[in-house]
C-alpha cells in the first residue's frame, strides 16, 4: 500500500513539474516578434555562440524580388526567422510559401512578417525559406535574425 501511494505521489509531482515547462511545439507565438526571445519556461537563453548561420547566397537584393534564405548548421526543431532593417525591432518584408513543417507568423498585424516552426519535426540545411523585400522604402542593409 505504501509503495502504491509513493508511486501515486511521484506521478502527481512529475506531472506538475511537466506542466511548469511551457514550450511552443506548434510555433513561436506572435508575442515574441519584437524581442525574438522564445521565453520557454524554465529554460535560460544560451550565452554562447549559436551553432547556426543564416545564408542568403546573395549580398544585394532588389525590392520585390524573392530571396532564398537557409538556416545552416545542426538539425533544429524550433525557430523564428525575421528580416529587419539594421537596429530595428520590427520585421521587414514578408515570407512566402513556407516549407513543410513551418508556417507564417503574424507580427504587428502583418501576416507573413516572420516564419516559424509548425511542429517539432527536425529541420535542416535543405529547408529553404523565401523572403520578399518590400517594394518601397528598402534600407541599404537587411539583417536576418
Amino acid at each position: 500500500m505504501v509503495r502504491r501511494n509513493l508511486l501515486t505521489v511521484f506521478c502527481i509531482v512529475f506531472l506538475n513539474v511537466l506542466s511548469l515547462s511551457k514550450g511552443f511545439p506548434s510555433g513561436a507565438p506572435s508575442s515574441v516578434c519584437e524581442s525574438m526571445m522564445p521565453r520557454h519556461s524554465g529554460v535560460m537563453p544560451q550565452s554562447n555562440t549559436a551553432p547556426y548561420t543564416i545564408d542568403t547566397g546573395v549580398s544585394t537584393y532588389q525590392p520585390g524580388l524573392p530571396i532564398q534564405v537557409q538556416i545552416l548548421g545542426l538539425q533544429y526543431r524550433g525557430f523564428i526567422l525575421e528580416a529587419r532593417k539594421d537596429r530595428s525591432s520590427t520585421p521587414l518584408g514578408s515570407w512566402q510559401d513556407p516549407p513543410e513543417n513551418t508556417k507564417l507568423l503574424q507580427c504587428f498585424g502583418n501576416r507573413g512578417a516572420a516564419v516559424t516552426h509548425s511542429n517539432t519535426v527536425p529541420k535542416n540545411n535543405s529547408t529553404t525559406f523565401v523572403w520578399i523585400p518590400p517594394v518601397s522604402a528598402c534600407p541599404d542593409a537587411v539583417t536576418f535574425t
